[in-house]
């Protein structure tokens, strides 16, 4: 009995946390859609977290995952998605650290996710999500094409492979980072190339695959 109430209490202070992210980061940021805000409140970001960082879950912070792989944090990744503003019935790539949370909070929505991360996931299954592990930057070609891609991380650069897996005039949600500043930003593919319009400041730690290749510098 007191295993059941251990874990009944565990999961009732997840819940306070995650109601108390939501009014005291996500609305007063805007994001007060009633769908998405719904989506986030029934989807437990815990879950998708080693043991060890369950208990910051809920900061507004990127998360050290270790080995070089930081989550998002809760305001920059839901801003992005409140801009996406994805559909249901739409098919969308999530790509980046923890993308199966992001994931996760759009199939709530009535979304087809194919969620791709770096390393393995963890966290519980979820109908209209499957999940992909490899180079991010790679996509899934297999899955393509998709009306949206959501990366969750900054990048400087859009790969090849991704941008053709963007159906025409697709959406694509991004941290875009530039002279050093990260900014968010929605794209639209149009033709071969996607036309970015950044909307706020952010904190997002870099994805390495979506740097830059440097030049000889003397």
């Amino acid at each position: 009995m007191s295993d059941v109430m251990t874990k009944t209490d565990e999961s009732e202070t997840f819940s306070r946390a995650r109601r108390a992210m939501i009014d005291s980061q996500l609305r007063p940021s805007g994001v007060n859609d009633g769908q998405l805000i719904a989506a986030i409140d029934a989807v437990g970001r815990e879950a998708f977290l080693p043991e060890a960082r369950r208990a910051v879950a809920y900061r507004d912070r990127s998360l050290d995952l270790s080995e070089g792989r930081f989550a998002m944090a809760p305001t920059p990744l839901f801003k992005l998605v409140d801009r996406l503003a994805p559909q249901a019935g739409e098919k969308i790539l999530v790509a980046g650290p923890l993308a199966a949370y992001a994931g996760a909070v759009l199939a709530r929505l009535g979304v087809d996710v194919v969620a791709l991360d770096s390393a393995a996931a963890t966290g519980p299954d979820m109908e209209r999500m499957a999940i992909a592990t490899g180079p991010l930057d790679k996509g899934v070609a297999d899955e393509a094409p998709f009306d949206a891609i959501l990366i969750v991380g900054a990048i400087e650069q859009l790969s090849e492979e991704l941008t053709g897996q963007l159906a025409e005039k697709g959406r694509v949600a991004a941290a875009i980072l530039s002279d050093g500043v990260t900014r968010l930003a929605i794209g639209r593919r149009s033709g071969e190339g996607v036309a970015f319009r950044t909307f706020a400041d952010a904190q997002v730690a870099p994805l390495g695959e979506f740097a830059k290749v440097r030049g000889f510098q003397f």
